[in-house]
C-alpha cells in the first residue's frame, strides 16, 4: 500500500489537514509528536501526519527535528511527504524545507501558500488574507514573526540559500504552460505558485504529477489534499449527490458559499451571459462533459448559474435585450436537459439530487419524464425530501428548496440530511 506523510509544525495545523483529507474520503492519523511514531501500533490509515511543534523553535532546532521526522516517515514507507505550513507563513519554513530536501531523493519543493476557502490566496507571489496583504494583517503585526513584505518569494528566500522561483497566475491557469514552467526549474530549488481558487490548486496537483519529477509539496493543506486524493483515491463510502442551483438570489449565493466551506463540492458554472449571444447546444455539451468528469472523481458535484451578482441578469436587463421571461425559461430548460442526461447515463451511481428553485425542479422533472415527487419528510421549513415517481429517475432521492428559503447554513443542512438518508 502506498503511504503518504505530512509534517506539520503544530498540532492544530496537523489536525486541520486531517480534516481536509477526510472531506476527500481519505483516512489519516495525526501523531502528537515525532517520538510517538515509534510507539504506534500497525498503521491502517492512508496518511500519517506528524506534528513537530517546531514553529517557534530556532531555525537550526526546527531543521533537526524535521530532518529526523522526515527520515522516520521514509522508514515507515511514505513515498510522498508534504510540509504543512501556517496560512500566514509563520514559522521556520525555509529551514524545514531545507531539512526535507537534504534528507532524501526529492529535488524540488513546490510551495502553494493558498487556502481559498479560508480567504488565503497567492497572487503575483504575494499572500493575501481576506484581500489584505499579509504584512498588513493583524496576526502578523502582533506576531513574533514580523514581515515587511507580503511576498512569499522574498519571505522564503530570506530563510534558505536555495533558489526560490515564482510561477505566476497566468501560467498556473494553463496546464501546458504550467508543466513547461516546472520543467524549467533548476534542480534543488523551491517554487512559489500562485493560486486563487480550489480549481487552481487541483490543476497544480494534476500538472505536478504529470511533470513526474520528485518534489515536496509545501502548503497549508489544500494542495496536499488534492495530491493525496489523486495518488490514493477516495475510499469513503460517500453517496454521489448532484447539487443544482437554479435560483440566483443573494441568499442562495451566501448559502452556496457556506456549503462550499463545509463540503468539497466541485462546481460547474453555466455561462448565462455567454448564452445570450452564444450557442446553447455547445454550452449544453460543455457543461455535460464537465459534470461527467467531476462525477467520476468526486461525491458532491454542483451545477450553478450565478456565483456573484455580476452573473445575474435582471428581468429589466432581459427585457432590454429583447428576451424577457423567455431567457429564464430557456436557462431552466438547459439545466433540465443537462441534469436529465447525466442522471439517465448514471442511474444507480448518482444516488441523490438537491435542487434550489421551483422552476428549475419543474424543468428537471419534465425532462426526466417524472410524474411527481413522493414527499417523505420536511428537511427544513419550505424544504422537502422525497423520491421521484416515474420517469428516468424513478425512486431517486431528492431535496428541493426555494431561493428565498432559510438561513446561510440551510443548503448545508439539506445536504447533511440527504447524505444521512442515503446512508440508512
Amino acid at each position: 500500500m502506498m503511504r503518504f506523510g505530512v509534517i506539520a509544525d503544530d498540532l492544530t495545523g496537523a489536525n486541520a489537514t486531517g480534516a481536509l483529507l477526510s472531506k476527500r474520503g481519505l483516512s489519516s492519523v495525526s501523531v502528537l509528536n515525532p517520538e510517538s511514531l515509534r510507539g504506534l501500533p500497525c498503521i491502517k490509515q492512508d496518511i500519517v501526519i506528524v506534528s513537530t511543534s517546531s514553529r517557534y523553535l530556532f531555525p537550526h532546532e526546527a531543521y533537526g527535528i524535521v530532518s529526523q521526522t522526515f527520515k522516520s516517515l521514509l522508514e515507515l514507507g511514505c513515498k510522498v511527504i508534504s510540509k504543512r505550513i501556517d496560512t500566514t507563513l509563520r514559522g521556520n519554513i525555509g529551514a524545514e524545507i531545507d531539512a526535507m530536501l537534504n534528507g532524501g531523493s526529492f529535488r524540488y519543493a513546490l510551495l502553494v501558500p493558498s487556502f481559498p476557502s479560508a480567504g488565503r490566496i497567492c497572487l503575483g507571489g504575494h499572500v493575501l488574507v481576506n484581500s489584505t496583504p499579509l504584512d498588513e494583517t493583524e496576526v502578523i503585526r502582533e506576531s513574533v514573526f514580523r514581515f515587511d513584505t507580503s511576498s512569499a518569494v522574498k519571505i522564503i528566500a530570506s530563510q534558505t540559500k536555495r533558489k526560490v522561483y515564482h510561477v505566476p497566475y497566468d501560467i498556473v491557469r494553463s496546464e501546458g504552460e504550467l508543466i513547461k514552467a516546472l520543467d524549467d526549474l533548476a534542480e534543488d530549488s523551491i517554487a512559489v505558485l500562485d493560486a486563487v481558487t480550489d480549481s487552481d490548486i487541483d490543476r497544480i496537483a494534476l500538472c505536478s504529477l504529470k511533470w513526474g519529477k520528485p518534489f515536496i509539496p509545501v502548503d497549508p493543506g489544500p494542495f496536499t489534499a488534492a495530491l493525496a486524493f489523486r495518488l490514493l483515491g477516495s475510499k469513503a463510502d460517500l453517496p454521489k449527490i448532484l447539487i443544482v442551483i437554479g435560483s440566483v438570489t443573494e441568499l442562495i449565493r451566501k448559502q452556496v458559499e457556506y456549503l462550499s466551506k463545509s463540503y468539497d463540492v466541485k462546481w460547474v458554472k453555466i455561462n448565462v451571459r455567454g448564452l445570450i449571444s452564444g450557442d446553447w447546444d455547445s454550452e449544453l455539451k460543455a457543461k455535460r462533459k464537465a459534470l461527467e468528469e467531476y462525477i467520476e472523481l468526486y461525491p458532491l458535484v454542483g451545477l450553478i448559474t450565478a456565483e456573484s451578482e455580476k452573473d445575474v441578469i435582471s428581468f429589466d436587463e432581459a427585457e432590454r435585450l429583447g428576451l424577457g421571461k423567455d431567457l429564464y425559461s430557456k436557462i431552466n430548460d438547459l439545466i433540465g436537459s443537462v441534469v436529465s442526461e447525466i442522471l439517465k447515463d448514471r442511474k444507480g451511481i448518482i444516488r441523490g439530487l438537491y435542487v434550489s428553485g421551483g422552476d428549475t425542479i419543474s424543468a428537471i422533472g419534465k425532462h426526466l419524464g417524472a410524474l411527481g415527487v413522493s414527499i417523505k419528510d420536511e428537511v427544513y421549513p419550505l424544504a422537502g425530501f422525497g423520491t421521484f415517481v416515474g420517469g428516468l429517475a424513478d425512486g431517486l432521492a431528492v431535496v428541493t428548496k426555494g431561493g428565498l428559503v432559510g438561513k446561510e447554513d440551510t443548503i448545508k443542512l439539506c445536504i447533511d440530511y440527504l447524505l444521512k438518508a442515503l446512508r440508512l
